[in-house]
């Protein structure tokens, strides 16, 4: 049987600590989780997911990359692609913006849908 080592004053002082520091910095990351989920109501808790709960970088993601809400990854590839060129009319039908949008979400954008017709676009960073 081995007999049990007791700790001194000063190890138990210095692991009440680390534990109090620890709970601190919990609710602190709490209180970033949920202020950040009040700014971001509509995409906040699928970004945080996106990111790990990772406050900062999910936040990062919201004020720098935010394309903003179309109705679809589509949608927001036929808003750019006119913005950037005008489109004849004529044209306009055998352009394929769903197929653009795929080719966006592997490389350029990534979407988070939170509702029918409600898809919150970001910029790859």
């Amino acid at each position: 049987m081995k007999k049990r080592q007791s700790k001194s004053q000063s190890e138990v002082a210095t692991l009440s600590e680390s534990s109090i520091i620890s709970n601190v910095e919990a609710a602190m990351g709490a209180d970033d989780v949920a202020e950040f989920l009040k700014e971001f109501p509509d995409f906040g808790p699928d970004l945080l997911d996106n990111f790990n709960h990772d406050v900062e970088r999910a936040r990062d993601a919201a004020v720098e990359h935010y394309a903003g809400c179309y109705n679809s990854a589509a949608d927001f590839a036929r808003t750019i692609t006119e913005q950037a060129i005008p489109i004849p009319e004529q044209l306009r039908g055998y352009i394929d913006y769903g197929a653009m949008a795929r080719d966006m979400e592997r490389v350029d954008i990534y979407v988070i849908e939170t509702g029918c017709e409600k898809a919150h676009i970001f910029w790859v960073g």
